[in-house]
């Protein structure tokens, strides 16, 4: 029996953030953060054995503190099955709230879709905009002459909104979360020692681009034991229903009970002088979504996995979402 260990990993965004980091940019985050406190080789040889199953380890995508993704496939797919009065406001009901507590999800996945409360208070929504940049050509090259090169840089604002005397009320979110799952080894030790030293330290913790800009940087605020999952043996059996919390490359799933959204994103190779490659062939890639319902056929070990980066053979795409256990939603 293997013993897996799920850590929540608190954290405040420091700043402005152009997009809640994804499962993806966490899993770099922590391999590069392995990679510093240990060393290459032993970076590698701990990829390897995460693409192989040799060792288990999923992430959820960064999520607000406390709040889970709102199941919105699985509430739309519901909704068009029947005819219900006052569906539009049902529909832009779920599409609007992008994250809710977690308590709310039993009357969620537990009522017929008529008579559920979809307008749950509070809620999270994101919020997009632009910021305007000027970038300083001449001086960053040391060629004068040159004019300022103007760019725009996507933004969001991740707001908790209330219910107030019948109007709704928005805060701006900063605290989030995510979590880690991991079977016991020394390379779980290791990481999680350098994670520890983040925190005691309060060394950034880089999740994106435009951290020159100062956006997307976060700090590691708590780790704890999320007592529910302290020990996950059971889940590797058996085809009982999760909620994706993280981006998934399915391999063994039950695509007749799952509700799936797809996501999908261009690839392309980075080079630390240089930033993105714009003249290799385009590379797509789709992924599940967070807040999907998943059943697998095999348990969860098999539900995902990650493959090899088509541009560094040593590099994977990491797809082992992190899957919350729909029972413990109905707690």
């Amino acid at each position: 029996m293997e013993k897996i260990t799920t850590y929540k990993i608190k954290t405040k965004a420091v700043g402005r953030i152009s997009q809640i980091p994804d499962s993806q940019k966490i899993f770099g985050a922590l391999i590069h953060l392995y990679k510093d406190y240990i060393s290459e080789k032993e970076t590698t040889d701990f990829v390897l054995k995460i693409k192989e199953k040799k060792i288990y380890l999923s992430l959820s995508n960064m999520l607000p503190l406390n709040y889970l993704p709102m199941p919105q496939t699985y509430l739309l797919n519901e909704l068009s099955k029947k005819e219900i009065e006052n569906s539009k406001n049902i529909y832009k009901a779920i599409k609007k709230r992008k994250y809710i507590p977690k308590e709310k999800m039993k009357e969620l996945l537990e009522s017929p879709i008529g008579a559920k409360k979809i307008e749950i208070y509070p809620y999270i929504s994101i919020e997009s905009s632009q910021q305007t940049h000027c970038a300083i050509d001449s001086v960053r090259y040391d060629l004068l002459g040159l004019d300022p090169n103007i760019f725009s840089v996507p933004e969001i604002t991740v707001m908790k909104v209330m219910e107030k005397e019948g109007e709704e009320k928005k805060d701006i979110v900063n605290t989030y979360y995510f979590y880690l799952s991991i079977q016991d080894s020394k390379e779980r030790e290791k990481l999680l020692k350098g994670l520890e030293q983040i925190k005691g330290s309060r060394q950034p913790f880089f999740l994106g681009t435009h951290a020159s800009q100062g956006m997307n940087i976060f700090s590691i605020e708590g780790i704890e034991i999320e007592q529910p999952f302290i020990n996950r043996s059971s889940c590797f059996k058996g085809n009982k229903g999760y909620l994706n919390l993280g981006m998934l490359l399915p391999h063994e799933i039950d695509y007749e009970k799952s509700t799936l959204k797809l996501f999908t994103s261009e690839r392309r190779p980075y080079d630390k002088l240089e930033g993105l490659n714009e003249n290799y062939e385009k590379k797509f890639i789709s992924f599940i979504e967070a807040g999907c319902m998943i059943y697998p056929v095999n348990g969860i070990k098999n539900v995902s996995h990650c493959i090899t980066s088509p541009f560094d053979d040593k590099a994977i795409l990491f797809g082992n979402a992190f899957l919350y256990p729909i029972s413990e939603l109905k707690k």
